[in-house]
């Protein structure tokens, strides 16, 4: 019953995240909903539709980036709530390699910021951020662009060095006239990853 959950269990996460904690009441009354019914959701009972789904994420940010990475994650939830054959299509992703791991490792020490502090950042939870640092977790291509941008890095960069070709590479490298200074690039990336 895991994967039935998940979409209240995002919810219950996302208003743990805020300090302090939002109580239910306080979603429910900025929404316009029951309690009882955000209460049923958290405990996998119940689902919500997406135009409560949007009100959720206006509720809990006034931004724009805020309200539509809460909004798309509360709609694939309620996608996979009820076509649970869905979670495999719409949570794909691949696992990281060493490479990837290695720069991304890299680039948080670097930049100075604590893991839990850029999960939050990129919309993730610290654990799935920490299992993907120790190559254990699956990661979307949305995902490692954000962490890319997070960090202050190039998202090609970050999305060549986990095994991804981003479809501007893609016709890049298709040019005979550049192919070369592309693989040397790339060639270049991998040696300064194997050296640290």
């Amino acid at each position: 019953m895991e994967k039935v959950s998940s979409l209240g269990n995002y919810l219950k996460e996302l208003r743990h995240s805020f300090t302090p904690t939002v109580y239910l009441e306080d979603v429910a009354t900025g929404t316009g909903v029951s309690e009882s019914f955000l209460c049923n959701v958290e405990n996998g009972v119940r689902c919500l539709t997406p135009e409560l789904a949007q009100k959720i994420a206006v509720y809990f940010y006034k931004n724009r980036l805020g309200q539509q990475k809460v909004f798309l994650e509360l709609l694939k939830r309620i996608v996979i709530y009820q076509y649970p054959q869905a979670e495999i299509l719409l949570n794909g992703g691949e696992p990281p390699n060493i490479y990837f791991i290695n720069r991304l490792n890299k680039d948080i020490k670097t930049a100075n910021i604590e893991a839990e502090e850029l999960a939050e950042r990129v919309g993730m939870a610290a654990e799935t951020l920490e299992l993907i640092r120790a190559g254990e977790g699956l990661i979307p291509r949305e995902q490692i662009f954000m962490l890319a941008l997070a960090l202050g890095q190039r998202p090609t960069e970050y999305l060549l060095l986990s095994g991804y070709l981003p479809y501007e590479t893609m016709n890049i490298l298709m040019e005979s006239d550049v192919l070369l200074k592309g693989l040397a690039i790339a060639t270049e990336m991998q040696g300064e990853t194997d050296g640290k």
